[in-house]
This record gives structure tokens, C-alpha cells and sequence, in this order.
């Protein structure tokens, strides 16, 4: 195939306008409508609507199609997009029924089969519709209708009639070509399978209510397989594209798609076609697109890349797409979860000249859920910000002033900075994974409450106290490394860094009071809630250190006899749940949800911070190199863990008798050949992954009860995907950084 082709079209043609009626046999078929109108009155408002019709199943005895419908309105002055997302019953109910060989090789397995399952109970996310109601096709001339939209092939193009997804206006246009339907890219329909046809420039009339207007509009229509999100080729790869529909000052119309590989991002093949002067120009080689820079969506923590830059070196152009707002995002019900589809505008050249232009950018395929590690660095990233905002790297007189107020004489900053920040952040940046905000700040949106305005509150109180604690907890525990490095007691002082842990414990409290959106009443709720959970953590720190300084032989088989595991794992209540309960009642508060939903925000935390824990036990015995300390470390340091506690209950005779040797000798233990015969007593019982699977049950059963609770939503998922890494999936690149409790 040639680099780059040129031929004549016919530049104004208004008849002959081809049949754009349902091809029955494919997979999936959608029509696409975007433009923009202005009234004699108002500035310019561009709008969206797209019908996807997808064949579910075939067969005798088989249901036929399911539909979705989306639509979008950017109104001039607005900053974000109106959006719609609306699908049938029967596309909701035999979509989930995914079969492993029609299920992407790529996508997390553990979302999948939670995702169908959520589905099945829930419906869809919100807030994507689920309808009763039915399109009804016709063919030749084509015509659709459901509910509240209308798209009907007349004599001069197309009629189209929607109501606004939020304003509720009524809009009715009149869509008329410019031109015959051109054909996309060949090799495009080598790679996806798909047909592509398209109206680029279409003259718009009609009305909005009962005002007139005027303006321009864009059509395609696609239709193929059911696997066009593949690659057709043997490898299956899931495809992703950014797409561009632009449209000159002055006329011209330029299509740009990239296609790239969405498990790697690895670009897979471009094409552009310029539509200028009565020439169709077509190139398929040189094509770059460079991002510019990135959004990130509140509703789906997506990562979209919204401004472009776009170099066509066969056409002279280098040209930059800017969106008009950021937030254009649309959910899309199935594993795709949303894409981003808006408008912007375009500046730049074009064989040699100045050019600009309005334009329509898609980027599909950034919603796939290949792995949560993306999503939990940005987490880390974007906590870390916020502490910095609330509390900067050095310290200085405006930041005192907040914390503590103005001075009667002369404050020092140097020495706050030296005793406080500093190693503070030193502990803060050792690329941990801030987790214990991550989940209050989901859950706070999975009940149904914007995390954004109280995200400094929320990070400051849920990772300053937790980084506190782990100063400490190094202290008494004698640990010499933390996250791969000096612990910060050994770098920097025993006085310095129980001074600047204890600080970081009330540090955030102010932020409570001064919070403008919380009432008194829940201001009041928020100090009692978070001394009460200091009370109880340091309670369990006591029953730790009062294990591990009391022990000895006779005294553990007391224990042991005792309910021993019991009492350990209420001890993790305390001191390992603390963290996440506290933010679940954190995030109950804020959201102002009733005693029902915070009682199961609350259980949910409770065994999920002990599953938690149990993880953490299970994982100290292993020799990951991501794992980041010593195999074998809780039992070095005389803990008594859950996993300890089942592995003696396991072991008979001189084997049992051997590990608590070792335990109650702190000799023993600090020798690495018996420390090493400790962990081989372990691999020797099938007790880790016993404890392992108790972890998961717990978590599985708790997630379970508070599911019911809360409806289907981007934020419930991502919440329990975090929690799942954590517990379910034990991949060691997605576990937190070793941390004790």
C-alpha cells in the first residue's frame, strides 16, 4: 500500500445519498453524529450522539441485539460536559455472560468475574441507565428511534432528535452532506475488522426548544465483527486508539487515527485523510501523536492524554489539539469503563500554512483494568502532593503560624524543618504506597460523597499519623531498616524522631476545624472518632509489646491455650485496623450516610484491616526481592503473629517444640542458620497458605455483606480492587512496601 494517495472528489453533491441502514450480521455497528449550532443569541454548544448496536448472541433460540446509547452537550462557558450513558436490559443481562475465549487475555481476571458479578446484582455503574424500553429499526431508508432520540435517512441527509441529558431541552436538526460518504482507511479494516464510512462535513438547521439554529456536523457509521476491539492478526492484541475529526476555518476536513497495543501502549499503525479543494489526500507512514499533557478523571481515576500534538510530515502539518474543557469523559457500560469524547479546538500548520479549526478527539481503550499498580502510584502521588501543600518540605513562618499559631516572640523554622519535616518526608517519599488514605478516599466516593474538596483533610489525617506510627514502631520493635532503608530512629536520632512521631499524630487536627464544608456537628464526631482510634491502636501496640517481652516456653503454651489466635487477631483490630477503620467512619461522617451504611463501611474495614494483616504475616516469610526486608523478620524479633501462632498449632513433637525455641530465644533467633531453620518449620506445613486462604475468605464474605449495601459504581470498584491487591491477588509488585502493621 502507498505511503500516501491522492484522488478528486466531488466537493458539493446534496443527492445520491447512500443507504446507512443496519448491516444485520455484524457484531457491533454504531452511528456517530457530533457537531456544534449557535442561535442568533447565544455562542457556539456542541453536542454528541452515538447509538452502538451489538449482537449479543446468534442462533436459534438466541437473543438478538443489545444497544447503548450515549450523548454528550458542552455548553459554551460550562466546565465539564453533560453526559448520558443509557442501555437495554438485554444487552446488560448477556454481556456479563463472558466466556473465558471471548474475554480479552489481558484484562484482570479478579475485576472481570467482580464486575459480573456486581452487575448481576446492581445493574450497570452508575450512572449509566438501564432501560425496559427497545430501539426500533427500520431499513431503506434507514431509521432509528428510542425513547428520546431520533435518527431517520430523508431525501437531504439525516434527521436527528434528542433531548439534552441534563438541561432536558429538546433539540431536532436537519444534518445535510456536503458531499458523498467517504470510506476510511483500507488498512484500517484490515487491523479491526471494521467498515468505516463517513460524512464529514454536514450543514445543520433546525431548533433547540423553540429557538433556531445553525451550525455543522460530523457523522460515521462502523460496523464489523464482534472481536473489532482485537487485533485480527494471530497475536489478539486489545486495541486502543485516539481519533480526530477536524475541521478547518475555511474549510477542509482532516481524520487522524492512531491505533496502539493497550497492554503496552505500543503504537500498532496511523492513518490520516485530508478532505481540502475538491483532493482526498491519504498517509498511513510518519503519523505522530505526542501528548501533551494528561487528565485524570474523579468518577474513574482514568488517565486520559487530553491535549495533542500531531505531526504529519507528508502533509506539512504539525498541529495541536487543545480540549475546551478537561472533563469530557463518558462511562461506557462493559471492561472498556469509559472513554474520553470532546471537542476542542485546533492550531497549528498545514502544507506550510497557519491553520486552526474546531475538532472531536476519542481516546478509547484508557479504561481497561490491566493491572491496579498505575492506579495506586497516582494514589501515592497525589497524597503526597497534598501533604506537601498542608505541610512543606522545609518548614516556614506562614506554615507555623497555621499549626500553631503566631508567636509572642520569634519562632525558629530551621529547627522545625530539621526535627519534624525533614525526617518525616524522608520516611514519607520511601515510595510507600499511601494505601490507607487511597482506601478512605474511595470509600468516601463509593458512598456517594466528591472526594476532592476534603482530599488534604482525608490524606493528612490518614498518612501523617500512619508514618508516625511506623517511626515508632521501628523504635520498639529495635528495627534498624525501613523500606529498604535506615530507619529513621537510626538516621536520625532517638529524641528527634519520637518527638516528630508523636507530632505527626495530632498534626492534621487542625485541618478538622478549619474544614469549611464539615458542620460542628461533624466536626465534633471527627475529634472523638480519631482519639478513639488512637486509643485503641496504641492499645494494641501495648498487647504486642507485652507478648513479645513476656515470652517464654511455659508462658506460650498458656497462651496457646488460652485462645491465643483469637486475642491475636483482636489485636490486629486495634492496631492494624485502626488505620482503615478510622477512615471508613471518616468517610461516613463526610458523607452523612445513615447508621446503616456507616455500620457497614465499618465492618468491612474491621476484616478487611485484618486480612489485611494476616497477608502481612503470611508475605514476612517471603524472599521477594519487591518484598524489600529479611524473610523471616516477625519471627527474628519474637512477634506473635496469626501465621506463628497456626504454624505451632500445626506442628507435633520436636518440630514444635523447636519453633518455640526459637521464638522465646533471642539468641536463637538473631542466629541466621537457625533463623533459617525457623522458616524452613513453615514451608515445611502447608500453614501459609492456609492462612492465606483465611484471609481471602474473610475479606471475600466481608466484601460480600457490604456490597449489598452501596450500589454499582466506578469508585465501589476501585475500592475493591485496592482492597483485593492487598489481600486476594498476593502479587508482590502490588503490595504495599514492608510496613508492620
Amino acid at each position: 500500500m502507498k505511503a500516501m494517495s491522492h484522488k478528486s472528489i466531488d466537493p458539493f453533491p446534496r443527492t445520491n445519498i447512500s443507504d446507512e441502514s443496519a448491516h444485520e450480521s455484524a457484531g457491533v455497528e454504531w452511528w456517530f453524529v457530533q457537531g456544534s449550532y449557535q442561535s442568533h443569541s447565544s455562542g457556539i454548544d456542541h453536542f454528541m450522539c452515538t447509538l452502538i448496536r451489538n449482537r449479543i448472541a446468534e442462533g436459534e433460540n438466541q437473543p438478538g441485539d443489545g444497544f447503548a446509547f450515549l450523548s454528550t452537550l458542552l455548553n459554551h462557558g460550562r466546565p465539564c460536559a453533560e453526559v448520558l450513558s443509557r442501555v437495554d436490559r438485554q444487552m446488560v443481562t448477556w454481556s456479563m455472560r463472558l466466556s473465558e475465549k471471548n474475554r480479552p487475555a489481558h484484562i484482570d481476571e479478579d475485576f472481570v468475574e467482580r464486575f459480573s458479578s456486581e452487575v448481576a446484582k446492581h445493574g450497570p455503574p452508575r450512572p449509566i441507565e438501564m432501560v425496559s424500553s427497545r430501539p426500533l429499526l427500520k431499513s431503506k431508508p434507514f431509521a432509528v428511534a428510542w425513547d428520546d432520540f431520533l435518527l431517520v435517512q430523508n431525501t437531504l441527509g439525516f434527521e436527528l432528535a434528542f433531548v439534552g441529558p441534563q438541561n432536558r431541552s429538546r433539540y431536532r436538526f436537519q444534518l445535510s452532506p456536503r458531499g458523498s460518504r467517504r470510506r476510511a482507511w483500507e488498512a484500517q479494516e484490515e487491523l479491526t475488522g471494521l467498515q468505516y464510512v463517513t460524512y464529514p462535513r454536514m450543514d445543520l438547521t433546525g431548533s433547540m426548544d423553540d429557538r433556531e439554529v445553525t451550525g455543522q456536523a460530523w457523522m460515521d457509521h462502523q460496523w464489523g465483527h464482534r472481536k473489532s476491539f482485537l487485533s485480527s492478526n494471530h497475536e489478539q492484541r486489545l486495541l486502543g486508539w485516539d481519533w480526530f475529526g477536524i475541521s478547518l476555518e475555511g474549510g477542509g476536513e482532516c481524520m487522524i487515527t492512531a491505533f496502539r497495543n493497550v497492554s503496552d501502549s505500543t503504537p500498532l499503525a496511523a492513518q490520516a485523510i485530508l478532505w481540502q479543494n475538491g483532493a482526498e489526500r491519504t498517509v498511513e507512514t510518519g503519523i505522530r501523536v505526542e501528548t501533551l499533557r494528561r487528565w485524570e478523571s474523579a468518577a474513574t481515576r482514568i488517565e486520559y492524554p487530553v491535549a495533542s500534538r500531531i505531526v504529519i510530515p507528508a502533509l506539512k502539518a504539525d498541529l495541536v489539539f487543545e480540549p475546551l474543557v478537561d472533563d469530557q469523559e463518558i462511562p461506557i457500560f462493559g471492561l472498556m469503563r469509559a472513554i474520553w469524547e470532546g471537542v476542542g479546538t485546533i492550531t497549528g500548520t498545514l502544507a506550510g500554512r497557519f491553520v486552526t479549526g474546531h475538532a472531536r478527539c476519542e481516546l478509547q481503550g484508557y479504561g481497561y483494568l490491566l493491572g491496579f499498580q498505575p492506579y495506586l502510584d497516582r494514589f501515592a502521588a497525589r497524597v503526597q502532593k497534598r501533604i506537601a501543600g498542608f505541610m512543606p518540605k522545609s518548614a516556614d513562618a506562614g506554615w507555623l503560624d497555621r499549626c500553631i499559631g503566631p508567636p509572642a516572640w520569634r519562632n525558629e523554622p530551621t529547627a522545625y524543618s530539621e526535627t519534624i519535616a525533614r525526617p518525616a518526608w524522608d520516611l514519607i517519599e520511601r515510595k510507600g504506597k499511601c494505601w490507607r488514605p487511597a482506601f478512605a478516599l474511595l470509600m468516601l466516593e463509593t458512598l456517594g460523597k466528591r472526594s476532592e474538596p476534603y482530599e488534604e483533610l482525608i490524606c493528612a489525617c490518614g498518612e501523617l499519623p500512619h508514618t508516625g506510627a511506623l517511626m515508632i514502631d521501628d523504635i520498639e520493635d529495635d528495627s534498624p531498616i525501613r523500606r529498604g532503608l535506615e530507619s529513621i530512629h537510626v538516621r536520625y536520632g532517638m529524641d528527634v524522631t519520637i518527638n516528630a512521631a508523636n507530632t505527626l499524630y495530632f498534626l492534621p487536627l487542625p485541618l478538622i476545624g478549619a474544614h469549611p464544608l464539615l458542620s460542628a456537628g461533624q466536626k465534633l464526631e471527627l475529634y472523638d472518632l480519631t482519639m478513639l482510634y488512637y486509643i485503641r491502636a496504641h492499645m494494641g501496640q501495648a498487647l504486642d509489646i507485652y507478648w513479645s517481652r513476656h515470652m517464654n516456653a511455659d508462658r506460650l503454651e498458656q497462651w496457646i491455650s488460652d485462645s491465643l489466635g483469637e486475642k491475636i487477631l483482636q489485636m490486629y483490630v486495634h492496631k492494624t485496623g485502626t488505620a482503615v477503620m478510622a477512615g471508613a467512619e471518616e468517610a461516613a461522617i463526610i458523607a452523612g450516610v445513615d447508621r446503616k451504611h456507616r455500620e457497614a463501611a465499618l465492618t468491612f474495614a474491621t476484616a478487611f484491616g485484618v486480612a489485611f494483616q494476616i497477608t502481612d504475616d503470611v508475605l514476612d516469610f517471603s524472599g521477594a526481592p519487591q518484598w524489600r526486608k529479611h524473610p523471616g523478620s516477625d519471627l527474628a524479633a519474637g512477634k506473635l503473629t496469626y501465621v506463628i501462632y497456626r504454624a505451632l498449632e500445626t506442628l507435633q513433637g520436636d518440630r514444635r517444640k523447636r519453633l518455640c525455641q526459637i521464638l522465646c530465644t533471642r539468641e536463637l533467633r538473631s542466629d541466621p542458620c537457625v533463623l533459617e531453620e525457623g522458616i524452613g518449620l513453615f514451608q515445611e506445613t502447608d500453614v501459609l497458605e492456609r492462612c492465606r486462604g483465611e484471609a481471602r475468605t474473610m475479606f471475600k464474605a466481608a466484601w460480600e455483606r457490604f456490597a449489598d449495601n452501596v450500589p454499582l459504581t466506578e469508585p465501589k470498584m476501585l475500592l475493591y480492587k485496592l482492597c483485593s491487591n492487598l489481600v486476594v491477588s498476593g502479587r508482590f509488585e502490588e503490595t504495599p512496601s514492608p510496613e508492620r502493621r
